[in-house]
Parts: C-alpha cells; sequence; structure tokens
C-alpha cells in the first residue's frame, strides 16, 4: 500500500494535496526527533495507513447498510459528504483520548495479536487520473 499518491504530469512526477501534506507532517517529525537515530522510518506509517484503509471500509459497509434503499441519491450524496467532514474531525480527538487513556494507565498497551507482515512503503508513480 503506498501511502503517497505520486501523480504523472507528463513526463514529470508531482506530489499534490495531501500528498503534499503528509510529506511536510513527516518532515516536521523528523524535525521534532522522530529519526532513524530511534529506528523510526517512513515504513512505521504503514500502520497508520493500513488501518485508516480497514476503517474506510467499515465505515463504507456502514453507511451502505444504513443509507441503501432507504434515502435519495441527492440524500446519500449530502450524508456522505457532511459524514466525511465530521468523521475527520472526530478522529483526532478519538486518538488523543485513547492516547491519553494509555499514557494515565501508566502507559503500557495490552498484549496485541501477531500482526501481518506489512508490506514495504513503495515510492512508485502512479498514473494520473
Amino acid at each position: 500500500m503506498g501511502i503517497l499518491d505520486i501523480v504523472t504530469h507528463g513526463n514529470e512526477e508531482w506530489l499534490e494535496g495531501n500528498a503534499i501534506a503528509l510529506t511536510e507532517l513527516w518532515a516536521q517529525a523528523r524535525e521534532a526527533g522522530f529519526s532513524d537515530a530511534y529506528g523510526f522510518t517512513p515504513a512505521d506509517l504503514a500502520l497508520h495507513a493500513e488501518f485508516i484503509q480497514w476503517l474506510v471500509n467499515e465505515e463504507a459497509n456502514l453507511f451502505l447498510r444504513h443509507v441503501t434503499g432507504k434515502v435519495d441519491p441527492d440524500t446519500a450524496r449530502r450524508l456522505a459528504e457532511e459524514g466525511l467532514a465530521l468523521v475527520t474531525r472526530m478522529l483526532p480527538l478519538l486518538h488523543e483520548n485513547a492516547m491519553l487513556r494509555l499514557i494515565a494507565g501508566g502507559g503500557e498497551a495490552p498484549p496485541r495479536p501477531p500482526r501481518r507482515r506489512r508490506r514495504a512503503v513503495t515510492t512508485e508513480p502512479r498514473k494520473s487520473r
């Protein structure tokens, strides 16, 4: 799973939109000390990217279960747009609350099941859309 969408315009590769913002945030993380010296690499972002993709799939299934055959296309589109905006604001708050609860509890996360091996982060360009 690629984290950054690299687009091709003619013979040039470009970052656009969120890919630029993610690159800038990664640079800020490096400046804050999340560096190779401590073992932090861009591949670590795969954890977040894989989780977000799983979450998006679950959200889409939930949304479709609730609206399919129950609302007209315009209402479905409005709900999807407003829902995306609201959830985008809710997720950082939920994340921060969970992290603060973890820290308040002594900082030890409960044991987790074995993880599948992560695929390497790719920087292969995607074709123009």
